[in-house]
């Protein structure tokens, strides 16, 4: 599943969407400026840090897939090819949406889709958005998700929020990027995340 992009411009369009799979770069997704998420908020309407979007993907996962990177992580891998993903905070250009508003841009392109992928920064630091995002593609598509996780299976499978967020998940890639032991051989180094120009 390696791939890299090159990111959105801040405050770039976002592109028309064709037949064909994009192999480019890819605006972040719009909404108000990225911050802390609501607490308590869950179901559709639950906050997402989202970093990016790239609605047509062939190199995050088998087939045409739409792709998000969640904005926030506080793991820390070494060799991480998203560090510009880290900062909850959203530093250049992330935005905060709702799972609901999230899914629907999902489920309107759904016949074009084989997927979504969902990488990061950290999905899982936003459980309850990801549990309520993927619950939704999967009750109104055939759509099949994967998740790309820094934290290893026990630690989702101890957490009742994390184990919550994978649940309808159809593939969880779990393990910290860049640690050899952790790695196993089906976990990728990195999907690679859309880079904004002039970022390295």
């Amino acid at each position: 599943m390696p791939g890299r992009h090159r990111p959105p411009r801040p405050g770039a369009r976002r592109g028309r969407r064709t037949s064909r799979a994009h192999r480019g770069g890819v605006p972040a997704g719009g909404g108000r400026p990225a911050g802390p998420p609501v607490a308590g908020v869950t179901g559709p309407r639950a906050p997402w840090r989202v970093h990016a979007v790239l609605p047509r993907s062939v190199a995050n996962g088998p087939g045409t897939r739409y792709v998000i990177w969640s904005q926030g992580c506080a793991l820390g891998c070494p060799g991480c090819f998203n560090p510009e993903t880290h900062p909850a905070d959203g530093v250049g250009g992330a935005s905060v949406r709702t799972a609901g508003e999230v899914a629907a841009d999902v489920l309107a392109d759904a016949a074009h889709l084989e997927g979504v992928t969902l990488t990061g920064g950290e999905p899982l630091e936003q459980p309850a958005a990801i549990a309520a995002f993927c619950a939704e593609v999967k009750a109104r598509s055939g759509l099949g998700v994967i998740v790309l996780t820094g934290f290893a299976r026990r630690e989702i499978e101890t957490d009742p929020a994390r184990a919550a967020a994978v649940a309808d998940a159809d593939l969880v890639i779990a393990g910290r990027c860049g640690c050899a032991s952790a790695r196993s051989a089906t976990r990728p180094a990195s999907s690679g995340c859309p880079r904004r120009r002039g970022s390295r």
